[in-house]
């Protein structure tokens, strides 16, 4: 290996005598040292997988050693026009005129898997009347449960074997022409190793987990809105090796046809006739906990008035209910009725004016 090239042996902190286990040990720590994710340099993780894809594979290796040679994208490079031998430093740093070189080249890492379960989501449809008054829901769910007979573990005399999908490496990788797409080994998770039982819990199958139906309860408070959700923490799934995820129920509010809603606020609508309008009126109104309120008043009541009723709204004791007027006219009046109603309200006009 010329002494120009990328010291991949002393990037990754390891020697040509070194094992593909320790050479593998290497690359997960720097890997994990320099995720962008984790707040890592870009261009020394690149740089890291770089290293890792080429002397992880035996044969690559030899080339490597033999000056790049056959290696795709790499044979024929002259690396001493790379400043400090360092080729991949996220699209900086890198020689006029090289970027063509290495463009062809797309080390692709997958994103880590997820350590936890996915949560189990359910939403909850209620009436206004539950979110008034509050509600207790019990629902039945299907989950992945933690196996009993084998405790979680798949079966007994655990001993680990070498990964089948990557060949003991943790990664996968795909060549597309000049493309090496490079991705976690989904069969043993990055680990490079399996496990495997002198005896398979049958129970299981040697998931370590059984499907459960199990009823749950999610408690709604007086007032909630929708949109509001209960967390059952560590009741979703179970899956080996992971967390267990949560189950969240969410409410959804069914339409009501007497009341509408606007925070704390309930709105219910009315129609009066003109006499009620003139003359004053009485109404009975049935709250959402089946409380009769009442609205009255003798003096005139215009069109588009509202009656505030404080402590009558959402939930009992808060915010209030407006009552919304709205005033139906008669279709058609007497000839003599106008008469007289005309000349009430002449006088009453004239009454006003002194």
């Amino acid at each position: 290996m010329a002494s120009s090239s990328p010291d991949y042996y002393k990037i990754l902190g390891v020697s040509k005598t070194s094992s593909p286990d320790e050479i593998k040990k290497a690359y997960r720590k720097l890997a994990l040292t320099h995720h962008p994710d984790k707040g890592g340099d870009a261009g020394k993780f690149q740089a890291v997988g770089t290293a890792y894809e080429v002397l992880s594979d035996p044969q690559k290796k030899n080339q490597y050693d033999n000056k790049g040679k056959g290696i795709p994208g790499l044979d024929g490079v002259n690396f001493s026009q790379f400043p400090g031998g360092f080729p991949f430093q996220g699209g900086h740093g890198m020689a006029p005129g090289m970027g063509s070189v290495f463009s062809s080249m797309m080390f692709k890492m997958a994103k880590p898997e997820s350590t936890r379960t996915d949560d189990i989501k359910h939403v909850m449809s209620l009436s206004l009347e539950d979110l008034y008054a509050g509600k207790t829901c019990k629902l039945a769910i299907s989950r992945s449960i933690m196996c009993v007979t084998c405790k979680g573990e798949g079966g007994s005399g655990k001993h680990e074997l070498s990964c089948t999908g990557c060949a003991g490496r943790g990664m996968r990788h795909i060549h597309k022409g000049n493309t090496v797409t490079r991705s976690v080994c989904m069969r043993c998770k990055g680990q490079g190793k399996t496990t495997g039982f002198e005896k398979v819990c049958n129970r299981c199958t040697s998931k370590g987990s059984v499907k459960d139906r199990t009823v749950i309860e999610a408690v709604f408070p007086p007032g909630c809105v929708q949109g509001y959700s209960v967390t059952l923490k560590n009741m979703g799934d179970y899956c080996k090796d992971k967390e267990v995820g949560d189950v969240i129920i969410t409410a959804s509010q069914k339409p009501n046809k007497n009341f509408k809603r606007t925070g704390k606020t309930l709105q219910h609508d009315i129609v009066i006739t003109l006499k009620d309008s003139l003359c004053g009126f009485k109404r009975e109104i049935i709250q959402l906990d089946g409380r009769i309120l009442v609205v009255k008043t003798d003096d005139i009541t215009p069109a588009g008035h509202k009656f505030s009723i404080l402590g009558e709204g959402i939930p009992r004791n808060h915010g209030k209910l407006e009552v919304n007027v709205a005033i139906s006219y008669p279709e058609k009046l007497e000839e003599s009725v106008k008469k007289q109603l005309s000349e009430i309200l002449d006088k009453s006009e004239t009454v006003e004016n002194k």
